[in-house]
């Protein structure tokens, strides 16, 4: 059968010290119902395990897709670049690359699900799946719209995603300096920054294999350390305009309801935010209560006249008194504000006041 040169998908398959478990993962790779899609890059990054050669090697003599590279070990990110690079250089036909730790499995219709994403979602980038753990059983659900603002503030991509390959042909690459874990989620900033983005990828078919003495448990010890190297490497992490941007555009946080017409303004900047109708907004409102991941309401609700609005815009007030409100809703389950006119401008909230010496 003939097979579309826009078709395949290499997979990047790292081996170190997982000889035991090596043959799962190489099984349900070449296991596929879609097999001969694939361009499977076994990458020894230099196993003492004479066991790993023995498994791997072989293969690449038996199959016409299956390339097998060994190098000097240089961990897990130098390893998957050897797999980035030879798949640029030597396999041009490859439309994207999927990402394989050897301790972890594909289901039998992953390469299928794969060949669907790419077909149908052409505007996205890379495609990141729920987390459905084997060994000691978990499953995580990242379903929903993807938000930059999320990944920035927590890992929800997978290092087993599947990544188009024109974001490498961009010279992206994983940080080998990172050899203490969360070398995936700096990637995914790293193509955050470089202008790409995520979708979810649901029923991938990627089975993730969690033990007690895995690379990630040592990570979670490491966690501020690394993290302190990931925000030094990319500062805008803890820029706070663009954070707030971020949110504003994905995550809103104030939904201000018009109580004369009953429009709602979702925006993390007041003076800026997008309109919905009454019935709307309630819609959206339940929706969040029962899928948080897919629907924003806003996370603080307040009611104002647009006649208050533009009192407090007028005098450089209404970013201010959002601000307050905020401030004391972590104390209050609500907080009121009462606007006095006096021969001084006064914001009042509960027994106390902000004042300024402008009249109004």
């Amino acid at each position: 059968m003939m097979v579309s040169i826009t078709d395949r998908i290499a997979i990047v398959l790292p081996v170190f010290k997982h000889s035991s478990l090596v043959a799962e993962a190489l099984s349900s790779v070449i296991g596929q119902t879609e097999f001969e899609k694939v361009e499977l890059v076994i990458v020894d990054d230099g196993c003492p395990y004479y066991q790993t050669n023995m498994q791997c090697n072989p293969l690449a003599h038996i199959y016409s897709n299956v390339h097998y590279i060994r190098q000097a070990n240089k961990g897990l990110s130098a390893a998957r670049n050897t797999g980035i690079d030879f798949v640029l250089s030597n396999l041009p036909q490859c439309q994207a690359i999927y990402f394989l730790d050897a301790d972890n499995r594909l289901l039998p219709f992953a390469v299928q699900q794969m060949q669907h994403m790419l077909r149908v979602n052409e505007g996205s980038d890379w495609f990141y799946p729920d987390i459905n753990m084997f060994g000691l059983p978990w499953y995580g659900d990242y379903s929903g719209p993807f938000r930059p603002l999320t990944e920035c503030l927590m890992n929800i991509c997978e290092a087993g995603s599947l990544v188009r390959i024109h974001v490498f042909a961009s010279n992206l690459r994983f940080d080998e300096k990172m050899r203490d874990g969360y070398e995936d989620w700096e990637f995914w900033i790293s193509a955050l920054s470089a202008g790409f983005r995520g979708m979810h990828f649901p029923a991938s078919g990627f089975l993730y294999r969690k033990r007690a003495e895995s690379m990630l448990s040592d990570s979670t010890r490491l966690h501020s350390k690394i993290l302190d190297y990931i925000e030094k490497k990319h500062r805008w992490l803890k820029n706070p305009v663009t954070m707030v941007q971020m949110e504003h555009i994905d995550t809103a946080r104030y939904a201000t309801i018009k109580s004369v017409n009953g429009t709602v303004e979702l925006a993390s900047d007041p003076s800026c935010g997008e309109h919905y109708d009454i019935n709307t907004y309630t819609e959206l409102l339940l929706n969040s209560f029962y899928k948080p991941n897919w629907y924003n309401c806003g996370f603080i609700i307040i009611f104002m006249s647009e006649e208050v609005k533009q009192v407090l815009t007028s005098h450089g007030l209404l970013n201010f008194t959002y601000w307050t409100i905020e401030r004391r809703l972590t104390t209050a389950n609500f907080a009121c504000v009462s606007l006095k006119e006096t021969n001084r401008k006064e914001l009042f909230f509960g027994d106390s006041a902000v004042s300024e010496g402008n009249n109004i």
